[in-house]
């Protein structure tokens, strides 16, 4: 029983792989030119709790993390530089290069993890 457990837990976790890579790929193929960087893992201490906006100060999920919440007419100013981030609201956000939620932005999807983007983030709010 435990065998077949283990070999249950293997082969969906080979399989969500196998599906994040795909979909990664397709949107760099498909996304526009100033789109984040790839969806990803993050690295080491990455997980973001439901319910919370994660930011890390350097990109790719390295440096120190903050948490961050959200309620759909919230416009969040980062207490600190983030550079690469995870949305585990729930629903989709939008991530801005200047406070007060100003300036170039991207939707971050629900469940989706961006480990560098073209600009540093200084806000975030619901999309």
């Amino acid at each position: 029983m435990k065998k077949r457990f283990l070999l249950g837990l293997v082969t969906a976790t080979v399989a969500a792989s196998a599906m994040a890579t795909g979909a990664a790929a397709t949107a760099n193929a498909t996304g526009p030119r100033n789109s984040p960087a790839p969806a990803m893992t993050p690295a080491g201490d990455g997980a973001c709790d439901l319910g919370y906006v994660c930011g890390w100060q350097n990109p790719f999920f390295e440096g120190p993390r903050n948490l961050y919440t959200t309620t759909p007419t919230d416009c969040v100013n980062t207490a600190a530089v983030v550079q690469s981030i995870t949305n585990a609201t729930g629903r989709p956000l939008r991530v801005w290069s200047d406070s007060n939620c100003t300036g170039a932005s991207d939707v971050v999807d629900p469940n989706q993890s961006v480990g560098n983007f073209s600009y540093t983030i200084y806000s975030v709010s619901n999309a």
